[in-house]
């Protein structure tokens, strides 16, 4: 159990609040059966991009990126179906929220906790997904990399909270499904708490989390 309450709590956005919806069975009809390949290498490139982009110093948005590593995706496999830009690149704009999401949300929204999501993805593509998923009077804030045009876990992004809250790094908890987020947010100082959904081995990356939940189902028994 904390010893102090935080005055708000950060949220990573996809794969901790939102879920995506792939549509397999579409994608393979368009890729020559090899969607599932193709997925598999555009989420991977979509992040080693984020990375790699961030290290040279040059920035471009969460939508660019995202078309890119999908151009590397049909590229490697040979696939040629420009279809597969308007099947895929809306989809971060369509998500789902996680059974466990609202209720999370509302404990801390009764308990007076400001929330807040800091995310890659774009200002745009973080109001669709608040709206699609009903979260507009749960998440008081929204925090894009956009703000600093570098992507996580670069510290500059760890600070837009802080700078955009007025709070001290003691003040907030962060919470990603992400164990190299939840590294790079640690390793800046925040109070971090891992949500560990599919029981993945934390990185080795010199810091470790605050706490290590299960799901956001846990939030009670952290903040309570």
């Amino acid at each position: 159990m904390p010893t102090t309450t935080p005055k708000a709590c950060v949220f990573d956005a996809f794969g901790t609040l939102f879920s995506i919806r792939l549509p397999l069975k579409d994608v393979n009809e368009k890729a020559a059966g090899k969607g599932a390949e193709l997925l598999d290498i555009w989420r991977r490139k979509q992040l080693e991009y984020t990375w790699l982009r961030s290290l040279m110093g040059a920035y471009v948005n969460f939508d660019v990126i995202t078309k890119e590593a999908l151009t590397f995706a049909m590229q490697s496999l040979g696939i040629e179906d420009d279809s597969l830009y308007e099947l895929l690149m809306p989809i971060y704009r369509q998500p789902n929220c996680f059974p466990e999401v609202k209720p999370a949300l509302q404990h801390l929204k009764a308990r007076g906790i400001a929330t807040a999501i800091l995310s890659n993805g774009t200002l745009d593509m973080l109001q669709a997904g608040v709206q699609k998923t009903g979260l507009e009077n749960l998440i008081d804030h929204l925090f894009s990399v956009e703000d600093v045009e570098i992507y996580k876990p670069d510290p500059k992004v760890y600070q837009i909270p802080l700078n955009r809250l007025r709070l001290h790094k003691e003040e907030i908890l962060f919470f990603s499904s992400n164990a190299w987020d939840a590294a790079g947010a640690a390793r800046f100082g925040l109070p971090t708490v891992w949500v560990n959904k599919t029981k993945q081995t934390w990185e080795q990356l010199g810091s470790q989390p605050t706490y290590e939940a299960s799901s956001l189902a846990d939030i009670r028994e952290i903040i309570g």
